[in-house]
């Protein structure tokens, strides 16, 4: 969320803080000047879409500006959403936390808006412990990459977002770090030696340059079907 100037009066002179945004927005209620809201309220008349990282963010938001212009949906993160730096190794489990500590807001919400948590594809068996606390008619779904939005030309070592990407943003992404390799069958890998974050970065560097419809080749069956579901809920 990041910082701002909090500005008060203090023996007649003006004093300014630099505060955290979360601090500064509660301060401000506090003192009466403005109500706090939780983070998970912000878009209480659309659907969110909270994601493992700012990767899955970044793709999400252009896939769904791609496949459907004339929808709102939020998509977020937990940087985003709480102003801090996480390490990407443990996203999911602080994630998970998150989603723990926050769930009477997230039960706040309207029926037509929910929150859905979208996991990684090999975070699937992850979803049990996303949805304890939850009851199914709770504003809170867990949905995870299926099988079918993945790129079937590459193997398991592509790990998360980075396996439904197109064939154009995995080889962009490989002309800098030169990792990839082709196996006999014709399938794409990634040594387990190899820097695979450095690999995931040059990957986001190709996808923050824009998206085609053709990137969205394996994931756009999936991404309309989540939407349309999105709609329906929200027409009901």
């Amino acid at each position: 969320m990041g910082r701002g100037s909090f500005a008060s009066m203090q023996n007649a002179e003006t004093k300014f803080e630099i505060k955290e945004k979360t601090s500064m927005l509660q301060e401000a209620a506090r003192l009466g000047i403005s109500r706090w809201t939780h983070p998970i309220l912000y878009a209480p008349l659309y659907p969110i879409i909270l994601v493992e990282g700012k990767y899955d963010c970044e793709f999400l938001e252009q896939a769904i500006r791609l496949l459907a212009p004339q929808k709102t949906i939020y998509v977020s993160y937990l940087e985003r959403l709480q102003g801090k730096e996480f390490d990407e190794k443990g996203g999911i489990d602080l994630l998970k936390q998150y989603i723990k500590m926050n769930s009477n807001a997230i039960k706040a919400r309207s029926p037509s808006s929910p929150v859905i948590v979208l996991l990684d594809w090999d975070s699937v068996k992850k979803v049990a412990d996303f949805k304890k606390g939850f009851d199914v008619s709770d504003p809170f779904r867990v949905s995870v990459w299926p099988e079918s939005a993945l790129n079937p030309a590459l193997e398991k070592s592509f790990r998360g977002i980075e396996r439904c990407f197109s064939d154009r943003i995995i080889n962009e992404a490989n002309i800098s770090t030169n990792l990839v390799a082709t196996k006999q069958d014709g399938k794409k890998t990634i040594p387990k030696d190899a820097d695979y974050d450095n690999f995931k970065k040059e990957a986001y560097k190709v996808v923050k340059k824009g998206l085609t419809s053709d990137d969205l080749i394996y994931v756009k069956d999936f991404l309309e079907q989540l939407l349309d579901s999105l709609e329906a809920h929200h027409e009901a």
